[in-house]
């Protein structure tokens, strides 16, 4: 006999909240109560999920692609974070915490989510006492994880000043361009939306400018990685490229915090 479209509703849910490990303790009934809140959301590559310091808007589950939680403040290094596949649950410590998000959850590449909302979850944490010691322990086990990464050595020569806007780039014969500028720091830069042109081992000459510094930066370097729209270029830096950095950044981290 075919099943009825409740049934059929009732394994979907199952098969999407089940697989994950904070859910198994719950009974279906609770389970099905949360179908009517569940939000199928889409985020293409190097798209924010959420940014941080958003109010909270929920928890999300991955169904297909991958995240990055990392911190993203303008002005400041990029903090290092972790990588997050299908199946991997994010968000739960502001849900707890009932606080603004402490990280930014970025796609890595065109990334499926379940949402589900706070007021959802209500009722939920008031009820099961388990779920949320769950959520906490997984809140907890994610911030030592960040601790760690924050405290060990940094692979990079120069730590990466997140800026996350839009600069122009001249590359010669007259050519201009926009791009979304990263970050940037001493020994190199990334960019989303850059040139087509720019792929891994090309060789790089550019002047970045903002209005009213269209020669903010010239620089020369080369195309380290290349992950769909996002490009590394890594500098060719001699004595006196550190001071033009740091004039750079002097002139762009007041422009972004306006």
């Amino acid at each position: 006999m075919k099943p009825s479209g409740l049934i059929l509703g009732i394994m979907v849910i199952s098969s999407r909240l089940r697989r994950l490990p904070v859910f198994q303790t719950l009974d279906e009934s609770r389970l099905l109560r949360l179908d009517p809140w569940l939000q199928e959301l889409d985020f293409l590559a190097n798209e924010p999920v959420y940014r941080t310091g958003d109010a909270c808007d929920g928890l999300y589950a991955i169904q297909r692609g991958a995240v990055i939680l990392r911190t993203e403040r303008p002005g400041e290094p990029v903090g290092q974070g972790g990588h997050l596949s299908s199946g991997d649950l994010f968000g739960e410590a502001e849900v707890v915490n009932r606080s603004t998000r402490e990280m930014t959850a970025r796609a890595l590449s065109r990334t499926a989510v379940l949402r589900i909302p706070p007021e959802a979850l209500v009722d939920l944490l008031a009820e099961d006492p388990t779920f949320g010691m769950l959520l906490r322990g997984l809140a907890t086990q994610r911030r030592m994880v960040h601790t760690r990464h924050a405290l060990s050595s940094p692979t990079r020569k120069e730590p990466r000043i997140w800026l996350d806007r839009d600069v122009e780039l001249s590359l010669g014969a007259g050519k201009k361009l926009t791009a979304r500028l990263e970050d940037l720091s001493c020994s190199g830069a990334c960019f989303a939306a850059a040139p087509e042109s720019w792929q891994v081992g090309t060789q790089v000459f550019f002047t970045l400018g903002v209005d009213g510094h269209p020669n903010l930066l010239r620089a020369r370097g080369v195309i380290r990685w290349r992950d769909e729209v996002l490009a590394g270029v890594a500098f060719e830096a001699g004595p006196m490229f550190r001071r033009e950095v740091d004039e750079a950044l002097r002139v762009l981290t007041p422009l972004v915090a306006a």
